[in-house]
């Protein structure tokens, strides 16, 4: 902070109040600018006069500012000054030796006395009322310090128009005159403290304190305290448009005065003010305040409309709003303002996959507005791992030379194929005169070509059928013979429509990693996908993937679909509505980092039903799984499986397994009918079972090793085995369940189960160990439940 020094006197008193010092020296002042005025019409006599300040200003031991003393040109003895109690500021003073102060800071009364020469108003900086006015709006001048205490020299240089002023004002006979700063110790400028105290100088500390108050909001939003960043946030906006306004109003003043620009630059301002509106709204998401949070997004992709950042924050506030709509439209602007990896993928590419699997759970194809292909069902040929029968007019000309699948066609007209309507290749001068035709989808059903003079042709296609024309005579292809020809020749925000009928992979996995909608005609079983081969059916690599109303049926010794993704991807993809059966593996499978949804699905494996292995996070709802033969759902390694309102019945083996470091959250699900306990735990292995059933199962929940499980509100019965069986290092903790049958558990166990919400029910039928047959038969083998 800057401190500036004031001149004033106080007549027949040793000490007054600032008030009282404020008038005296506006009336003191008014006598030092009337004898500045007799003073110019000597001219040696003013340039002695300034000379001889300039020297006893620069031989004062003391280093006291004073005030112009009057009385003592007039031969009177000085008055005493009252001091005035200011900041301090650096511990350096003006290198002109105009000022000398022994206390940087301090405004020191003038000894009694001591004579002074008359200081000319070049060295007083009096300024009027009307003058201060004019200032504040930036419609004139502030006179520097540096020009005050320059000497003679600086005075005969200064501007006619000044002098002009100074002539005027002796006409006047009586004026009211404010007060104004002598010297300002801020080092910030050049010339050390010869700057005056103005405007620029608090614009400028609004601009600083907005920056300080921006890094302790990130501090804080580092640290978690997400109320406090936003504190820390609202203060430094205020501050900052404050320093704008500042700012503008003394832009004027700074290039007048020609000092340097101590504000920041304007595009900097806005800048730091579209920061700090993202940051805040960053920390409003954090606290679900979505409405607040996209205001602050928009209001900072107003002020840096180039910023992509914003607008990712404005795409997270819309999707927790629900809004689909507005968040893929804001996620698609960001991506128009980021760069991309040789993919064509960026930074909002994952979050347009989150948004648009989101939206199709609830219903919208927001995320899904692109073209609809279409695959036809392959007949009998689907036996013989065949695609469709070839319609060139569908699928381009039929060419072994041709690489890879066929995208586009040539222009066509409308025609019919086999009584079915379709389209036929048609030359340039029957579309239209211009090779840059265009086409727009009108109601379904119907296709419009419309050339440049406005001419169109309008004719009843397949429904399924959208042609796309893009730049001269290109369309893409829409129809195709196999599943994995439309993923391939797919681009984001595609929907293929598998048409009701048998369908293959042709022996190959499909692989898809693009946001694409893949769904079945009609309802689930009216479109089967046989897969004949020793490889998933699908693979899942992309978390924008929609699979639904396909019925899998997989024959091989690989699962039916494989969901998996590398550490720090988002694989998330929705998997609803499906059947998936396995004649010789397991169903499905996740494994990496992914994380899918599956959405009232049926599984069916010769093995396990579903095998989560690696991080992998599957969330399981209203999902069935049935009659595997072996587990219905196995957790290895550090995988974390979700079951919501699942059922997992008529299993060879165990229900739930749970393995290595595992964790299972099984809420509200019906385990039934199993040749094996409902939930088996082993190694480090941990469940959670809330609100479930486990019933007709030989064995309730069994712990190994170090397992640990949190049971509350279920209902637990063992059958012919024990209903809670849990090993010496095991942990429990049961509450507000019901338990019927034999518990056999260590003391420590027995600690969590004894619990007044509990009730323990004697079994129905006598309980011991199983027997070593069937499931319970020892086989040495490392990847499946401890035995």
């Amino acid at each position: 902070m800057t401190v500036a020094s004031c001149v004033a006197e106080k007549p027949h008193a040793k000490k007054a109040s600032v008030d009282d010092v404020f008038e005296q020296r506006w009336r003191k002042a008014y006598e030092v600018r009337a004898l500045e005025r007799e003073s110019r019409s000597g001219a040696g006599k003013s340039k002695d006069v300034s000379g001889s300040d300039g020297a006893d200003s620069q031989a004062s031991a003391g280093s006291h500012i004073a005030a112009a003393d009057v009385n003592a040109a007039a031969g009177k003895e000085p008055l005493p000054v009252a001091p005035i109690a200011v900041q301090p500021g650096p511990s350096h003073l003006p290198s002109d030796g105009s000022v000398n102060s022994a206390a940087p800071g301090a405004v020191q009364a003038v000894p009694a006395g001591r004579k002074q020469q008359e200081l000319p108003l070049r060295q007083q900086e009096i300024s009027d009322d009307d003058e201060d006015e004019e200032a504040l709006g930036s419609t004139a001048p502030v006179r520097t310090a540096a020009m005050q205490h320059a000497g003679p020299a600086a005075a005969q240089q200064q501007p006619q128009q000044q002098q002009q002023g100074l002539q005027k004002e002796e006409e006047k006979e009586e004026e009211e005159l404010a007060w104004s700063v002598v010297w300002d110790s801020s080092s910030s400028r050049p010339g050390g403290g010869t700057q005056p105290l103005a405007a620029g100088a608090a614009a400028a500390a609004g601009g600083e304190r907005a920056a300080k108050l921006k890094e302790q909001g990130t501090a804080c939003l580092e640290a978690g305290d997400f109320r406090g960043a936003i504190q820390c946030y609202s203060e430094a906006i205020a501050a900052c448009k404050q320093h704008l306004v500042q700012q503008k109003r003394t832009k004027q003043q700074q290039a007048a005065a020609g000092g340097a620009d101590v504000l920041l630059p304007a595009c900097a301002a806005d800048h730091l003010l579209a920061t700090l509106h993202s940051n805040r709204s960053h920390a409003l998401l954090k606290l679900k305040y979505n409405e607040q949070a996209a205001a602050d997004a928009q209001e900072a992709h107003t002020l840096h409309p180039t910023w992509a950042k914003p607008l990712y924050r404005l795409a997270q506030a819309r999707l927790a709003q629900g809004r689909w709509e507005a968040a893929v439209t804001a996620c698609r602007q960001g991506e128009a303002l980021s760069p991309k990896d040789s993919e064509g993928r960026s930074d909002f590419s994952p979050l347009l996959d989150r948004i648009a699997v989101q939206a199709a759970k609830a219903g919208s194809l927001a995320g899904y507005d692109g073209l609809q292909l279409e695959v036809r069902d392959a007949g009998e040929e689907a036996w013989l791992c065949k695609a469709a029968p070839h319609v060139p007019e569908l699928d381009g000309p039929e060419d072994d030379d041709t690489v890879g699948v066929v995208t586009h066609l040539p222009l066509a007209l409308p025609g019919t194929v086999d009584g079915t309507a379709a389209c036929t290749t048609g030359g340039k001068d029957k579309i239209s005169g211009t090779a840059g035709s265009s086409s727009t989808q009108g109601p379904r059903g119907a296709l419009a070509l419309a050339g440049a003079g406005g001419g169109g042709i309008a004719a009843a296609v397949d429904p399924l059928v959208v042609w796309d024309f893009q730049g001269q005579r290109r369309r893409r292809r829409t129809s195709f013979r196999s599943a994995k020809e439309a993923v391939e020749a797919a681009q984001d925000g595609d929907r293929i429509l598998l048409r009701r009928g048998t369908h293959n992979g042709m022996g190959e996995c499909i692989t898809v990693s693009k946001r694409l909608l893949i769904e079945g005609e009609g309802e689930l079983g009216e479109v089967v996908y046989d897969q004949r081969a020793n490889c998933p059916s699908f693979r899942i690599a992309g978390g924008g993937v929609v699979l639904r109303r396909v019925s899998i049926d997989q024959s091989g010794f690989r699962e039916s679909l494989l969901v998996e993704g590398p550490a720090g991807a988002l694989i998330r993809p929705l998997i609803q509505d499906c059947r998936m059966k396995c004649s010789g593996d397991d169903a499905a499978c996740t494994g990496g980092a992914a994380a899918p949804t599956f959405v009232r699905c049926m599984f069916e494996g010769k093995k396990v039903g579903l095998k989560a292995y690696g991080t992998s996070a599957p969330r399981f709802e209203r999902c069935s799984i049935e009659k595997c033969g072996e587990q219905g759902v196995r957790a290895m390694e550090a995988s974390a499986p979700v079951l919501l309102g699942c059922q997992v019945i008529d299993c060879e083996e165990e229900a739930v397994v749970g393995m290595d470091t595992a964790h299972l959250t099984i809420n509200n699900s019906l385990l039934q009918n199993c040749k094996g306990p409902g939930v088996d735990l082993s190694g480090s292995a941990a469940a959670s079972i809330n609100g479930s059933k486990i019933e007709q199962c030989v064995g309730g929940v069994w712990l190994w090793d170090a397992a640990s499980a949190v049971i509350r509100g279920a209902t637990l019965g063992g059958g012919p085995s024990h209903a809670i069986l849990a090993d010496s290092g095991a942990a429990l903790q049961v509450r507000e369940t019901t338990v019927r049958g034999s518990v056999h558990a260590s003391d420590a166990a027995w600690q969590g189960i004894l619990h007044s919400s509990n009730r323990i029910m004697d079994p129905e039928q006598p309980t011991d160990f199983p027997s070593e047959e069937g499931p319970f038969r020892f086989v040495p083998n490392p990847y499946k439940r401890k035995q």
